[in-house]
């Protein structure tokens, strides 16, 4: 009964698709047709109040536009490929003094360090591409694109917009999300308003950094006093007990005492939520949450938690063992004899060097059947994991007690035994390694995907892509996939449930090749409508993952991509 699941990703999108391009909102009928629907009207404002003094309905408002990701091109141009120069650097430093006009400092989203690298016009694609890699991302999703933003938050996109933010740029990958970086406690960042000076705020909003791990920020400016006061007199009304998630069940617990109301929507709120969005340069207001109130009472409280689900597991979790150890160390061993480098004698920001460290026959030389290197190795994982409150987060503070009492016993084979129990812990420990090397680009590892993505990421890449192409054809776009249409792409079960039921319907008029046994196709009717019939589809019943589907939505016009569907009867 196992059959590509590729082919399913595929026919469901391409159903959807075809639906789209051959809909006829008169009499309902399947009609070859390559002219768009007429013209539909712009989405409205969603924090203005309509004539009766109710708000635009939520899907038919700004509050769902969608923000699509702007990537730099590859260049043909770019012949003297740019180079790091220089250790990494804390962005303190760089912010001192201005970075030379042949030079740009680099650096991952939200991070603080980086690393400066020559460059010029015509090198943007690789100038984020080389940093992307140097400052350790993964290769695999570097390859899917970059984008490079300034320290705004703004999206920089050629070399003008390079000098403008003063030779400092962030890198992010596909789907990353803008994240504020701290720079330094105490460090106050003033953000800047990209509208007219009527629509910003007054006085500005500021962040000021007050730790970087984790990362907190003082928040100014963001609500005035008549905001507080008008949250207050909406919320206090609604206020209740506070719930948990347990296993899938919602209710009250001892661990959260406090009283919580969410505020019915209004324009206030509305206003809160596309606030919100531009602070945090979310690509949509639907992004965040509605405004919600607080209040803890004398006595009340919210026990330590974490606030991470494992309900769908939309990407294979991190599985690594000490086999994984020994493969990446005779990498780095060779990549160190084959190039000329230096260790940094003491971290990532020293400026000197010591040569003894990670040569062949010296403590720092990656070695895996060697105690000396281990043991360097995961003293300087626990010091950093401890810095940062990595078990702490993760709680795991019994490990942190294990490798503590280990470290100081000089025990061996205590690798092969942590790699046994917390193989995710490798990653970090292999970047320490890295971080003590220097960070140079060709020291930098990214781990074999032996388990790749399964369908439903690529399903739920898909839908994003697909809102995205939405945005930027905005009117030209057919009136049934806008945002108010009855099919436009959400990530919830009622629009997969419609996109089944469509490849259920092609399937038995033809439309489809059947790629499904009449079990599955039973399987499909008894579950129609119940939540995640597509998850267990592409993941509990099946063995092959999407991976080879690429979904160019975003690259071609909805036209063209659907014409060659049809051509193809559907499938592509």
């Amino acid at each position: 009964m196992q059959w590509p699941v590729a082919a399913l990703c595929l026919a469901v999108a391409a159903v959807w698709m075809h639906y789209i391009a051959t809909f006829n909102k008169d009499d309902f009928s399947v009609v070859y047709s390559t002219v768009l629907p007429a013209l539909a009207p712009a989405l409205e404002s969603g924090v203005v109040l309509i004539d009766d003094g109710a708000l635009v309905p939520k899907y038919r408002s700004d509050i769902v536009s969608m923000e699509t990701q702007h990537f730099i091109a590859p260049s043909t141009t770019c012949v003297d490929l740019p180079r790091p120069v220089g250790p990494i650097t804390p962005v303190t430093t760089v912010m001192a003094s201005p970075v030379p006009p042949t030079m740009v400092f680099m650096l991952l989203n939200g991070a603080n360090d980086g690393l400066y690298f020559t460059w010029h016009d015509g090198c943007l694609h690789a100038v984020g591409h080389m940093a992307a890699v140097a400052l350790g991302a993964d290769a695999d999703w570097v390859s899917l694109g970059i984008r490079l933003y300034n320290q705004q938050g703004h999206i920089v996109q050629d070399a003008a917009d390079v000098r403008t933010s003063g030779g400092i740029l962030h890198v992010l990958l596909e789907f990353q999300v803008w994240v504020w970086p701290g720079i330094a406690v105490g460090y106050t960042t003033t953000v800047q308003c990209d509208h007219p000076v009527s629509e910003c705020e007054h006085p500005p909003i500021t962040l000021t950094t007050l730790s970087l791990s984790p990362k907190v920020f003082g928040v100014s400016g963001f609500v005035s006093q008549d905001d507080a006061d008008a949250i207050l007199s909406q919320g206090q009304p609604h206020l209740d007990r506070s719930r948990i998630d347990d296993k899938g069940v919602r209710g009250i617990s001892t661990t959260r005492t406090s009283h919580t109301a969410f505020l019915p929507p209004s324009q206030l709120t509305r206003q809160l939520q596309v606030r919100a969005a531009k602070l945090a340069r979310l690509p949509s207001p639907s992004f965040a949450e509605r405004t919600q109130l607080v209040r803890y009472a004398p006595g009340e409280y919210y026990k330590r938690h974490l606030d991470t689900f494992n309900n769908k597991q939309i990407v294979p979790k991190p599985s690594y063992n000490y086999t994984d150890f020994e493969d990446w160390a005779a990498w780095a061993a060779a990549a160190v004899d084959s190039k000329d480098i230096t260790c940094s004698s003491s971290n990532t920001t020293s400026t000197t060097t010591a040569s003894d460290e990670c040569w062949n026959g010296h403590k720092w030389y990656p070695n895996a059947s060697s105690t000396e290197f281990t043991q360097e190795l995961l003293r300087a994982f626990w010091n950093y994991a401890n810095a940062t409150n990595y078990f702490s987060s993760r709680l795991d503070k019994a490990w942190d007690e294990w490798l503590d009492v280990n470290l100081h016993a000089n025990a061996s084979g205590i690798m092969k035994v942590l790699m046994e129990s917390k193989g995710e812990y490798l990653p970090t420990i292999v970047r320490v390694w890295e971080a003590k090397a220097g960070n140079f680009p060709h020291l930098r590892y990214t781990f074999p995907k032996r388990r790749p993505p399964h369908g439903m990421s690529q399903w739920y890449r898909w839908v994003r892509n697909t809102k995205e192409t939405i945005a930027s054809l905005s009117q030209a776009a057919p009136e049934l996939i806008q945002p108010y249409g009855d099919l436009y792409p959400k990530f919830n079960t009622a629009f997969e449930t419609k996109v089944l039921t469509l490849l259920r319907v092609r399937i038995a008029t033809g439309g489809v090749t059947n790629v499904l046994s009449n079990d599955w196709l039973a399987w499909l009717d008894e579950n129609n409508g119940r939540r995640n019939v597509l998850l267990q589809v592409l993941i509990l019943h099946m063995s092959i993952s999407c991976t080879s589907i690429k979904f160019e939505l975003k690259k071609q016009s909805i036209v063209s991509r659907l014409i060659g569907i049809l051509k193809n009867d559907g499938i592509s």
